[in-house]
């Protein structure tokens, strides 16, 4: 028995995970998505989005939040 909520089967669930990595012996904090085959992660300070290129999307996603951090999004 399948339960179908009305006004809703066009929405899409976005999940975004915690990532954390190194940037200049400083931990910085971020969260990231992956959503056909594009990385998005994001700050309190700023966003960056990038493809795969044969990477995880948590390399990626920690490549980003350096990123962010050298200028200085993060």
């Amino acid at each position: 028995m399948a339960t179908e909520l009305i006004g809703y089967s066009d929405m899409s669930l976005e999940l975004w995970r915690e990532i954390t990595a190194e940037y200049n012996g400083r931990k910085i904090k971020g969260s990231f998505k992956f959503i056909d085959g594009k990385v998005d992660v994001r700050t309190q300070h700023g966003s960056k989005t990038d493809q795969l290129g044969g990477r995880t999307p948590e390399q990626v996603a920690k490549t980003l939040l350096r990123e962010l951090a050298r200028d200085g999004r993060a």
